[in-house]
């Protein structure tokens, strides 16, 4: 399943993966969701979510996903490993297929794992995906622009 619409050249992307998926025979397998409102009701239909990015990203999706308590594969590209900490999701190297495969196979055979994974992830956006948390980083970022930088005499 492929949720959401991409940005920037998104049409031009989906129809590259809307023809990746036909060439491949493979459209009763693959369901394009385009936009959905309640993503969470998405993310707890699945056993596993991957966030397979291969440019910086700060996506909103691995936090929704953390939110629903869905065990998820990340890759480690500029902006997802800043969201987690260890243990609460799968990083992988970006751009490598084995990896991905393996991390899914991984999570598919091991219950206890992605039962830890999707507790562990759900506490965690919990605890830093609020509103309280968010106004405090807000708070601290703006109390370090007030401090004084030093004067020149």
């Amino acid at each position: 399943m492929l949720v959401g619409k991409g940005l920037f050249d998104g049409e031009v992307y989906e129809k590259q993966l809307r023809d990746l998926v036909s060439r491949l025979g493979l459209e009763k397998r693959v369901q394009f969701t385009g936009f959905v409102d309640e993503v969470e009701c998405i993310f707890n239909t699945f056993d596993i979510a991957a966030h397979v990015s291969i440019v910086p990203d700060s996506p909103v999706s691995v936090m929704e996903a953390m939110a629903s308590g869905c065990p998820l594969i990340v890759t480690a590209v500029p902006g997802c490993p800043e969201l987690i900490s260890e243990g609460e999701i799968l990083l992988i190297t970006p751009g490598d297929p084995v990896a991905l495969s393996q991390a899914i196979i991984q999570l598919y055979q091991d219950p206890v794992l992605r039962k830890r994974l999707s507790v562990t992830a759900r506490l965690a956006a919990m605890e830093w995906f609020n509103l309280t948390a968010s106004v405090r980083s807000i708070e601290k970022v703006l109390m370090a622009s007030l401090q004084p930088v030093g004067y020149r005499t």
